[in-house]
């Protein structure tokens, strides 16, 4: 539909590919420093304007495609709730398109929808005549709902008596069992035990699977990595940057913790980079995946070693493609201290960034301090291609006498060692150094993502899946009982 004067469009377009279509969206108040100011415009004889224009959202524009995980992110006020309340036909924008191509459920807080005087099972029904689903229909999904929900004979007592988390159980089991190709859900994990937490991600996997489109609100950087295909960064009504997931939030997390004129120069950054097509497209394309070429030298059950000579897949051991760097390095400096000349070393001393499952290695790397510090931390993480982070160490001042005094133009070496339990895939190392302050707890001195790179390989008979090698084993055997 088309309403009026301000161009939310609903329903089908020429452009199949899409299930949202935003174009220069813009929602704005009008905002008084009296409440009798508003009469007093409307009534003004030579139209004296008495309030001020507050742009919730400025000229935002993206698109959903079809089957696609859009993740949205952005500091308290930034204008997600706005844009999805938009999105879910709560609001109308003050200008722009807005080209909806399908029914929606959205769940943008806990008991959206809902009626607290109401009982949990009656708010199901209420919900699904607002979405316009039978009573028919509803009957055909109850049963998965209530399954899902898991909530006993709540079900039956007002919603008004439900804590938060009966409430997010019940909201979400509603969202996720509508048939609509649009859902939309705003911290919807938030609340909850992990195990509940687990089976709605399990869920939105199904989802996924069936190809419905999804815009995902979150504060939590991990999930939004560990879930979306791209995301876009919010920042005062505007859409700083639109890219990969794990691109998006790195500078999501930059701006947050960015204050006073450092966040202006962060945001300015941010917008700088959006202009950079090439670098967001190309971002990880190259670093965070090897082809079949680098791997093998073009015969079945060989790989390259050190040496340039070939073994055969059960006997491969690790080495070093000398081009297999990191493109998506960010540092982001709050005291004089470098890190540098981070390496993996095999247990011959041989720097590899290919490893062979359950060798052992040595990550090292150099800390040069240009100011006197005590009491200082190092952290070494390792995160997936979508950022999310896998394990990682804590050098501590301690345990470690070197790190409770250190003199300005003073040189730390740090080796961490560890077991390779990754099943194949590409990891990136980040280093954060901080320090220890009795009043302000844990100060950030330096903090470098994606520093490093490297890939897991098989050595040979491993038929292992997921992220990590636990050491399962295992055998079948007859049963005649």
């Amino acid at each position: 539909m088309l309403s009026k004067g301000n161009l939310l469009l609903h329903g089908k377009g020429s452009n199949e590919e899409y299930a949202i279509r935003i174009e220069g969206l813009t929602k704005t108040y009008r905002l008084y420093k009296k409440s009798s100011h508003r009469m007093r415009e409307a009534l003004h004889p030579l139209g004296k304007i008495y309030h001020k224009e507050f742009f919730a959202l400025r000229d935002v524009s993206f698109s959903v495609k079809k089957g696609e995980i859009l993740g949205i992110v952005g500091r308290n006020g930034a204008g997600k709730s706005t844009l999805l309340q938009i999105l879910s036909g709560v609001l109308e924008p003050s200008a722009g398109i807005v080209d909806v191509r399908g029914n929606v459920t959205a769940l943008l807080e806990l008991g959206t929808g809902f009626n607290p005087e109401l009982t949990g099972l009656e708010n199901i029904y209420f919900h699904g005549t607002i979405k316009e689903n039978t009573h028919e229909e509803m009957d055909a999904i109850l049963d998965d709902i209530l399954a899902f929900a898991d909530i006993g004979e709540f079900i039956h007592q007002p919603l008004k008596t439900y804590s938060s988390g009966m409430r997010a159980r019940l909201g979400f089991a509603v969202a996720v069992h509508m048939d609509s190709p649009i859902l939309i859900l705003d911290e919807v994990l938030a609340v909850g035990d992990d195990l509940f937490k687990r089976k709605c991600f399990a869920r939105m996997e199904e989802l996924f699977r069936q190809q419905r489109s999804v815009i995902f609100v979150s504060h939590s950087i991990a999930q939004i990595n560990e879930i979306c295909d791209r995301a876009i960064l919010l920042d005062g009504g505007e859409c700083l940057l639109s890219g990969p997931a794990s691109f998006v939030t790195r500078y999501y997390h930059k701006l947050i913790y960015a204050t006073g004129a450092r966040a202006h120069e962060v945001r300015a950054e941010i917008q700088r980079i959006s202009m950079d097509r090439q670098t967001i497209s190309g971002y990880r394309t190259d670093a965070g995946r090897m082809a079949a070429s680098d791997l093998t030298d073009g015969n079945e059950g060989t790989v390259p070693v050190h040496s340039g000579a070939v073994l055969d897949k059960s006997r491969v051991i690790s080495y070093l493609i000398p081009d297999f760097v990191p493109q998506s390095t960010t540092i982001q400096r709050f005291f004089p201290v470098d890190v540098e000349e981070l390496e993996i070393l095999a247990m011959d001393g041989e720097p590899v960034n290919v490893l062979t499952m359950s060798d052992a290695f040595t990550i090292a790397f150099r800390l040069e301090f240009h100011e006197r510090v005590a009491n200082v931390m190092v952290n070494v993480g390792l995160v997936n291609v979508k950022g999310v982070v896998i394990s990682g160490y804590s050098l501590r001042q301690e345990a470690n006498r070197a790190l409770r005094e250190i003199e300005a133009g003073e040189a730390l070496r740090a080796e961490i060692q560890f077991t390779c339990s990754l099943l194949p895939g590409t990891y990136f190392i980040g280093v954060a150094v901080s320090r220890m302050d009795s009043t302000e707890g844990k100060v950030p001195l330096i903090n470098v993502n994606d520093m490093g790179v490297f890939r897991v390989i098989v050595s040979g008979g491993h038929e292992s899946f997921g992220l990590v090698n636990i050491g399962m084993t295992g055998d079948m055997i007859r049963d005649n009982s």
